[in-house]
């Protein structure tokens, strides 16, 4: 009894604890956002600089970043590769936000999750505050995180259950026991003998002892009105 309650505390606590963590997906989400329009403030302003650089002599993006490459000193090769992997941040991270904007509300964490920036979640998580879930993709997110939980506890309770019975072979086989039939004195055994009066059968009963060989059925009522009863001496 006592661990059938303890199991059933932990399943609910861990159907509490999946309800509360997952319900803060969407906020989560809606934090990253904030912080992919300040990291493309920034970028941008680096872009637009690369951009301007570039065109003040007369070249496109991509005739700076091969200049870049292609150039004999290693400071320039360096900077050009980190111009390169700016670049593709920036487009990468606009991409992104264009896509959060876009979604319905319940599937912007799996954008999140699915094209998450690095140094975004970890600035994220660092500055995220949780929130009262008070929108209805907040409600959904809850009740999907406290089934998952209870399922999951659920799932661990009934795999060591299982593991203990193996263990410590609860199973305990049925023992059959077969009382031998009660002959009653005057009855013929097998081979003509009759039962030795006062004798006892292996129970708690006071009646004829069965012998280890098989018997005939008792007699009916009649057939023992029938037979002379023997003389007491």
């Amino acid at each position: 009894m006592l661990v059938r309650s303890t199991a059933r505390i932990l399943t609910l606590a861990g159907a509490l604890t999946g309800g509360a963590v997952v319900s803060q997906a969407p906020e989560f989400a809606q934090q990253y956002r904030q912080r992919i329009g300040g990291a493309l403030q920034e970028l941008s302003a680096v872009v637009a600089d690369f951009d301007k650089d570039a065109a003040a002599s007369d070249m496109t993006r991509e005739e700076a970043l091969t200049r870049y490459s292609r150039s004999q000193d290693r400071f320039l090769r360096d900077r050009g590769a980190s111009i390169d992997q700016t670049l593709l941040r920036h487009a990468r991270l606009t991409q992104q936000r264009e896509a959060l904007e876009a979604a319905i509300p319940l599937m912007k964490p799996f954008h999140v999750a699915q094209y998450a920036d690095p140094a975004l979640v970890e600035g994220a998580w660092e500055d995220f505050k949780p929130a009262v879930p008070l929108t209805a993709e907040g409600g959904i997110y809850a009740a999907g995180g406290a089934v998952t939980g209870w399922f999951l506890i659920a799932l661990l309770f009934g795999f060591l259950g299982w593991l203990w019975r193996s263990l410590t072979g609860k199973k305990k086989d049925t023992i059959v026991i077969e009382e031998p039939p009660v002959l009653a004195e005057g009855d013929e055994m097998e081979g003509g003998r009759a039962a030795p009066p006062g004798s006892t059968v292996a129970a708690a009963t006071d009646t004829a002892l069965v012998p280890e060989t098989d018997v005939h059925r008792p007699t009916s009522f009649l057939e023992r009105l029938e037979r002379p009863v023997p003389e007491r001496k």
